[in-house]
């Protein structure tokens, strides 16, 4: 296992004392190690974990700097924000179950069927959607249906790897994505009917279900190694060893059957002994580890970045899970070279044409659905599942860009009140969450707003 930084180690012992894990043999912190305060409040924000860090008295951790024991108000209102969201999924999901009147059974997935088993407060688990597995295509264009009846709207127009575009709620608030698959490519259908068959009721929601402890393990082992980039790995590794801790010898075995079925019982289980080695707890049968831990160790130390260095180490590292994602145990490094050689000579290629008058950039936004809500525009990264809230500033530009245009062609158009460096400001924030594309000149599709 690799020596963790001082800040990533306290982080994954206090993980631990919430969740009552042994932790790590090597995970605990050297107390010589200065801790970096402004790094630390990085990794909780980058893996999710503030409301968390609110709600089990987080502060309050022995030997922490005195800088750390004072949350800043912008966490105190995340933490809010965090559950007045977790009371609108909620609500949500009462007007699904009525939606589908008992027609089409759903299995709710990941974070909104970890929060009752693993945590005291839904507040302390931030999520993005809500997702549903159905037993069939069938079923899931089925459930659809009935929630358009019943006001719900609908996204894009295409599919989206292994499930639907997603749907809103009435209110545009809380998106819902609706599978017949957990992953792409996708896992066999012996495999699916294994995992169907485990599901539970789940409470008072007649129609809906949760997996068993042994499959909602097992796809939550999958999901966090298929997806370490731009979801909070962290987060997914602390609830695969909280999940692995409360399993039975009889739920492992069933583990080790799903993970034979699907195919990818090398990906599974080494996501389980890596979550072991930072949280403690039993490894899983002996698995070599690959190249995908030792990019997870980098993955794991990563904040948003500041400097061209780490901008560039993020990027390599993006393109080399890409690759691992579709190849495991690849080590030839040619093909990830490759694809980051021509990665960075595209960004220094805009860069230079960003800079020349003669040949401006021009940018177009992709399409992504969206919904208007007073003068404001709600929209969702089909590329990442991220959900964006753009102010009336940010959301004039983002309309105006419907077609490829430049700064200088956006300031023309967007009646927003703003300076033209004030626009520009807007444009690369834009850029950086990845809601404009710098450098198209073709025509782009025009996105249909989903209400």
């Amino acid at each position: 296992m690799k020596r963790l930084s001082p800040e990533l180690a306290v982080l994954c012992n206090w993980l631990s004392q919430v969740a009552g894990l042994p932790n790590g043999k090597r995970a605990i912190a050297d107390p010589s190690e200065a801790l970096d305060e402004c790094r630390f409040r990085q990794l909780l924000e980058e893996n999710q974990l503030v409301p968390l860090w609110m709600s089990e008295g987080g502060p309050t951790v022995d030997k922490l700097p005195a800088g750390l024991r004072s949350p800043p108000l912008e966490w105190r209102q995340a933490y809010y924000q965090s559950g007045r969201q977790a009371a609108l999924r909620l609500a949500v999901l009462r007007q699904i179950r009525l939606a589908l009147q008992d027609e089409v059974e759903g299995v709710v997935l990941k974070g909104m069927a970890l929060t009752p088993t693993l945590y005291r407060e839904a507040a302390a688990r931030p999520m993005r959607d809500i997702d549903l597995l159905f037993a069939s295509s069938a079923d899931k264009e089925r459930a659809r249906d009935r929630l358009i009846e019943a006001g719900f709207s609908m996204g894009a127009s295409d599919v989206i790897h292994h499930h639907l575009p997603p749907v809103f709620d009435p209110a545009g608030r809380v998106s819902i994505e609706l599978h017949d698959n957990l992953l792409t490519p996708s896992l066999p259908a012996t495999c699916l009917d294994a995992l169907w068959a485990t599901r539970q009721p789940l409470g008072k929601f007649s129609g809906l279900a949760t997996l068993g402890p042994a499959a909602a393990w097992f796809h939550h082992a999958l999901h966090a190694f298929s997806d370490p980039v731009d979801s909070p790995l962290l987060r997914d590794l602390f609830e695969v060893a909280w999940l692995a801790s409360r399993l039975t010898p009889a739920e492992r075995e069933q583990v080790m059957e799903l993970a034979s079925l699907s195919g990818r019982s090398q990906t599974v289980l080494r996501c389980g002994n890596f979550a072991a080695d930072l949280f403690g707890g039993l490894k899983w049968e002996s698995v070599s580890a690959g190249p995908h831990e030792t990019w997870c160790w980098r993955r794991l130390e990563w904040t948003r970045p500041v400097s061209l260095l780490q901008r560039f180490v993020q990027h390599t590292g993006r393109e080399r899970f890409n690759r691992l994602c579709e190849a495991p145990d690849e080590r030839n490094p040619l093909p990830w070279l490759i694809l980051v050689v021509r990665g960075i000579t595209q960004r220094l290629f805009r860069g230079v044409r960003g800079r020349c008058r003669l040949w401006p950039t021009r940018y177009v936004r992709p399409s992504y659905p969206f919904v208007r809500i007073d003068g404001n525009a709600l929209i969702r990264n089909s590329d990442t599942r991220a959900v964006h809230m753009l102010n009336q500033q940010a959301a004039a530009v983002w309309k105006a860009a419907e077609a490829p245009i430049t700064c200088t062609e956006l300031m023309q158009q967007v009646d927003a009140g703003m300076t033209n460096r004030e626009c520009r400001h807007v444009v690369r924030t834009l850029v950086q969450s990845g809601l404009l594309e710098p450098g198209a000149f073709r025509p782009s599709k025009k996105p249909a707003p989903v209400s």
